[in-house]
Formats: structure tokens, C-alpha cells, sequence
């Protein structure tokens, strides 16, 4: 490793990248590989549409209606602090 750093996304200048940063390398690297994310209202999304914030709604989709978790075990993965905020979040992805 270049650095050695305890961070997930360390920087050349700095302890850590900054969000800005982190958004920038995410996006460009999803305009490389061609990824369309899926849209709420239906449909695919461009490249530039994927953030750093579209992987933890991947991972509580995947935790809801793949995994058939719990929103319990969502908000403990995700670190939410209650588990109101998951369930106004990603309750929507439960099947009824």
C-alpha cells in the first residue's frame, strides 16, 4: 500500500479524502463500467447518478428483498440510530 492509513479512502494530501473526493472517484469509476442504477419511479438512471449514498441503498435492498432480512438487521448494518429512520427509509422495499 502507498500509505499507510486506517482509512477507507485515504488521500495523497491528507489523512482522508474528502466526500467531494470520494463522490468524484465513485461516479467517474460507474461512468467507466457503464452502471444505469435502478430508479424509484421505474426505469434506469445514468452513470453520474451513482453516488457513494446509492451503495447503502443498494445494500439495504439487498439486505430487504433479496436476504429476506429484518429492517432490524438494515438499521444495525447501516448504523442507524433508531429504527424509525430505517423503516421511513427502506420500509418501502418490504414486501407486503
Amino acid at each position: 500500500m502507498w500509505k499507510d492509513s486506517e482509512t477507507v479512502f485515504p488521500s495523497r494530501q491528507a489523512d482522508r479524502m474528502t466526500d467531494r473526493s470520494v463522490r468524484n472517484v465513485v461516479t467517474k469509476a460507474a461512468e467507466v463500467a457503464e452502471v444505469r442504477p435502478y430508479r424509484i419511479e421505474g426505469g434506469r438512471g445514468e452513470p453520474r447518478e451513482v453516488t457513494p449514498h446509492t451503495f447503502r441503498h443498494s445494500i439495504a435492498f439487498r439486505l430487504i428483498r433479496r436476504e429476506d432480512k429484518r429492517l432490524e438487521d438494515v438499521m444495525l448494518r447501516l448504523r442507524h440510530a433508531r429504527l424509525q429512520t430505517t423503516d421511513e427509509v427502506y420500509g418501502h422495499f418490504r414486501r407486503r
